[in-house]
């Protein structure tokens, strides 16, 4: 049986690879996206 503490969840979140940006753990940042399939990449679903 397992414990509490060994059930993990699975999320599966949107990714942008940016260029030129180190981006730290609580930064906020804005960055511009000009292509058009970048601006569409977090609403598409795997």
């Amino acid at each position: 049986m397992t414990s509490p503490k060994e059930k993990f969840e699975t999320k599966k979140l949107p990714m942008m690879p940016i260029r030129d940006v180190v981006i730290f753990p609580y930064m906020m940042t804005p960055f511009v996206v000009g292509r058009e399939s970048s601006v569409c990449a977090p609403s598409r679903r795997p």
